[in-house]
């Protein structure tokens, strides 16, 4: 193919291509501007010819995009993406702005070199992403409420409704037996201490503020009074809380003893289980002991969900997580985490 049928082809190219394609010559004035450009800019070619590139971008961008294409004029790169580390916007002829995906390219010219950017509007394609995002957190908040109703249900209504037919049965036990009265009232205490200990777990859920602003001894004596209210297990907290965590290591460790005492009430055939918690001025740990059955730990597996939501928990903070089971005798849970 000859030099003219190659030009013939390249003049077709970038006048049919969708994308906007932006000649500049080395002071960054424009020089050619394709229909794509026209299209999503707004401009004609023959009233921004001339202009200097930084009307086609918002102001608080044209500073750093001039030394954007300096920088790449002066190295061996012979094409480059824009905005790898920051949204880039361009600037439309009716002054609003529209995200984009750019990227540049040096070209050889007569005159010096030049620089071809070629530029896409992503306004529709973040608008999916955005709703895509709303999308799966309005999923997840659904879930997150049917998980709170089905506790609702299974724990706090459960319990209340037994505490109540036993009270209303309670007058006539004690006229034929007030001995088996007195153990029903026990057992009423029992109840509704165990919906009471649900109720205020759930309302940390509904209340995420809570978890930041409680000592985390606290919020472990809630998850422990919960966790035996649901499975009758005893769970005691040994604390020495010198401080408080950062706020993000404080929700992860929270939310791994929750996840490993919810494996416990679920799995373990446990009687009783420990927390140790120790957060002194510049690391903490936290080591959770039950004395259930035990299983066969060997690493986190895709059936293990539970077991991979603690690990990512403590790898989002930087803290180390451990896990040792040995059948028959229980699991250990431990936590570690430093200031860097």
């Amino acid at each position: 193919m000859n030099d003219s049928m190659s030009a013939i082809l390249m003049t077709q190219l970038f006048d049919v291509t969708s994308d906007a394609i932006i000649i500049v010559d080395a002071n960054q004035t424009i020089i050619r501007f394709n229909r794509g450009a026209e299209r999503i800019f707004g401009y004609s070619s023959t009233e921004i010819t001339g202009k200097p590139l930084t009307v086609l971008l918002p102001m608080r961008f044209a500073s750093l995009h001039g030394d954007h294409i300096r920088t790449f004029a002066a190295s061996d790169d012979h094409a480059r993406a824009m905005g790898d580390r920051r949204s880039i916007f361009g600037l439309r002829k009716n002054n609003t702005e529209f995200p984009a995906a750019a990227g540049i390219s040096k070209l050889s010219h007569a005159d010096g070199p030049v620089f071809a950017v070629i530029l896409r509007d992503v306004t529709d394609q973040r608008q999916l992403e955005n709703e895509a995002r709303t999308l799966s957190i309005l999923n997840a908040v659904a879930a997150e409420r049917s998980r709170l109703a089905r506790d609702l249900h299974d724990a706090v209504t459960q319990s209340l409704f037994s505490a109540n037919l036993m009270a209303e049965v309670l007058p006539l036990v004690w006229k034929t037996d007030p001995q088996q009265a007195l153990t029903q009232i026990q057992d009423i205490k029992q109840l509704t201490r165990s919906a009471l200990a649900e109720m205020r777990a759930l309302l940390l859920e509904l209340r995420p503020t809570a978890i930041m602003d409680a000592h985390l001894s606290d919020l472990l004596g809630q998850l422990a009074e919960a966790t035996h209210s649901r499975s009758g297990i005893d769970v005691t907290v040994e604390a020495d809380e010198r401080k408080q965590l950062p706020g993000k290591v404080h929700v992860s460790f929270y939310r791994i003893a929750q996840e490993a005492l919810h494996n416990v009430s679920k799995h373990s055939k446990a009687r009783s289980a420990n927390i140790q918690l120790s957060l002194l001025p510049r690391s903490a740990r936290m080591l959770i002991h039950d004395n259930g059955r035990g299983f066969e730990y060997n690493g986190i597996g895709a059936t293990h969900l539970g077991l991979r939501i603690m690990h990512e928990r403590a790898t989002e903070v930087g803290a180390k997580l451990q896990i040792e089971s040995v059948a028959n005798q229980g699991t250990d849970v431990l936590v570690d985490w430093s200031e860097s």
